[in-house]
């Protein structure tokens, strides 16, 4: 399931491996600094009882999980980075790759589930997304007259990264002439939302078959006690709508880059009752669909997912 890479978070990280990557993009300037500071932003959080279990054994007290993209490599390192920056000490972690597609929990398993792959295609149709999402018809129009994008040919994924790069990195510039707006970004990130959700919710189960395998093994981390401390899984932004549609959390925003979620174990002193906090960049969060509290007794979280995704 894992092909396993040593590397040292300390020192600027060479990770050094040789086997299949879908290096289609790479971790640029930014977005480093954006995840080194993820990391010490979670190290703040974190620290009153990680810094003394990472003093008994510092290659046990963190885990490092992330999905076989070398950008999500990249910046799975600067959390850590980010993250250790107080230790003095070289720890060595390993960063578990899921290279194996069909066991990569934080990938949509359309190659274990064709109807979900169906079901994937029919979400990004023109003429479905013109009937399910609102507003999309005339703002394709409007990039037809702006770009000279055929509507029939619009990737709304691909006109969202492109539109976020040059709003990103300032270069918005590049389409003066056009007419092309933030607004523009701000719509179609709406509309990739929408299709997201279509992708599973157009056939029966299919936020069951899409979110089964990754809430079972967070169930599973959370649930082992020889885990480590921490566990930090670098997935994708579809990963991150994914677990906020199972949740029913899912605002039709898009995540922005470093966004994170957390699911944190605390365990009452004198019941010895274990308790599920779910977390969105930090900020602690109720799941309605669950419980009317932020705390969520564990015996509930494992029943809800039970229910929902077995």
């Amino acid at each position: 399931m894992y092909k396993e890479v040593s590397i040292i978070p300390s020192e600027g990280l060479n990770l050094e491996f040789d086997c299949s990557i879908n290096a289609n993009a790479m971790l640029t300037t930014k977005g480093a600094e954006q995840m080194f500071q993820m990391g010490k932003d979670l190290y703040s959080r974190y620290k009153s009882f990680f810094a003394t279990e990472f003093e008994k054994n510092p290659s046990r007290a963190l885990r490092a999980v992330s999905s076989p993209t070398e950008r999500l490599i990249e910046s799975l390192k600067s959390v850590m980075n980010g993250f250790l920056e107080f230790a003095s000490s070289k720890p060595n972690i390993q960063i578990n790759i899921l290279d194996d597609v069909k066991k990569n929990y934080m990938f949509l398993p359309v190659s274990v589930y064709p109807e979900l792959k169906e079901s994937q295609r029919a979400a990004h149709n023109h003429k479905r997304k013109a009937q399910f999402v609102p507003g999309y018809t005339e703002w394709a129009a409007e990039m037809e007259k702006k770009c000279g994008i055929d509507p029939e040919d619009l990737n709304l994924h691909h006109v969202r990264d492109y539109l976020c790069s040059f709003w990103t990195f300032d270069m918005m510039k590049l389409l003066s002439g056009t007419g092309v707006t933030r607004t523009d970004l701000e719509k179609s990130e709406r509309f990739c939302s929408y299709t997201v959700a279509m992708e599973t919710l157009n056939i029966e189960n299919g936020l069951k078959l899409a979110s089964a395998a990754l809430f079972q093994e967070l169930l599973r981390l959370l649930k082992r006690e020889d885990e480590s401390t921490i566990c930090l899984l670098s997935g994708h932004d579809t990963t991150i709508n994914s677990i906020r549609l199972a949740l029913r959390a899912l605002d039709f925003t898009w995540p922005d880059f470093a966004y994170n979620v957390e699911f944190e174990l605390y365990e009452e002193k004198l019941t010895k009752q274990l308790s599920v906090l779910i977390l969105f960049n930090l900020n602690p969060i109720i799941v309605k669909v669950i419980s009317d509290q932020p705390l969520i007794p564990l015996e509930v979280f494992e029943s809800w997912i039970q229910t929902e995704f077995l």
